[in-house]
């Protein structure tokens, strides 16, 4: 398989919460291609891309896994996209397969996969019902367009689902919310709803999901390995996303920047979850 070189000292890379204590660092990127048996001009050609453990100076990664980006957004903007992108592309498209007839819950909205979860349902066309954890998160993704915004830190959410959907219960579930509310999450999925469980901390046993919902779809999500798996897939996806981007079709996200040698702060902002989209850090020398 062909490969290509990316420099990242002159790269942003966008960081993501994992409970995971293995989990390597790095997973989103934008970069410069440096190697020039790559087919393109060394140092010219702006990139992004999605690649385990890219929290490295250099990464060697499939040439297909990347695609250009638009050419008015940052290197910093364009760090914070791919995952978010992918990912809600990834449940509500290809395993939800959400249509503009149907109502899509997107838990915590104001997160990077959220905010792309929301944008991408109301291009596709379909209602949008949306948690976030406090009333200032809320408000926000208010401002996206979601009329229908709850708690995420309660079971709040359930009734008012039930209630917008006359009964029913959302036809997709994407998102990830805290064990305690596991069981509240499934009761606001219809019956034959579909469930994208983006959660690290618990995933539900199969039989579990039978009883509550015997004809409920459920899939869980890790985006980092449905990457190294299908690298193809990862370029040809960001390159349409690139496109929707680059038409306006499809909103950027907004990202809270800091340069590595701050990375310890990074993380501790991070750590208090009061940031919206998407964290990034900045390395010297950045594309301009």
């Amino acid at each position: 398989m062909d490969a290509l070189g990316l420099n990242f000292r002159d790269v942003l890379i966008a960081l993501d919460k994992y409970p995971d204590k293995d989990t390597q660092l790095g997973i989103e990127f934008a970069g410069r291609i440096i190697n020039p048996n790559c087919g393109r001009t060394a140092n010219e050609t702006r990139v992004f891309g999605v690649m385990p453990d890219s929290f490295a100076d250099e990464v060697v990664l499939p040439r297909s896994a990347i695609s250009t980006y638009p050419e008015h957004l940052s290197p910093t903007v364009a760090a914070g996209l791919p995952v978010a992108y992918l990912t809600a592309w990834r449940g509500l498209v290809e395993v939800a397969n959400l249509r503009p007839d149907q109502t899509v819950l997107v838990h915590n909205g104001s997160g990077g996969v959220g905010m792309a979860a929301i944008h991408l349902s109301r291009r596709i066309g379909a209602r949008v019902i949306s948690t976030a954890g406090t009333a200032e998160k809320r408000a926000y993704v208010r401002s996206l367009g979601v009329e229908s915004v709850f708690g995420s830190r309660d079971g709040e959410f359930v009734d008012q689902v039930i209630k917008i959907t006359g009964g029913k219960g959302a036809d997709v579930v994407i998102g990830a919310l805290p064990p305690s509310l596991a069981a509240a999450n499934l009761q606001s999925i219809s019956e034959t709803g579909c469930f994208v469980d983006m959660g690290k901390l618990w995933v539900p046993e199969a039989q579990e999901i039978c009883e509550l919902r015997p004809k409920m779809r459920y899939s869980s999500m890790r985006l980092d390995t449905d990457a190294l798996k299908n690298p193809d897939w990862v370029g040809r996806t960001l390159e349409m996303l690139s496109r929707e981007i680059a038409a306006d079709a499809l909103p950027i996200l907004p990202v809270s920047e800091f340069c590595v040698r701050e990375a310890d702060k990074a993380f501790r902002f991070m750590a208090k979850a009061q940031h919206r989209g998407k964290v990034v850090l900045k390395f010297p020398n950045p594309i301009n």
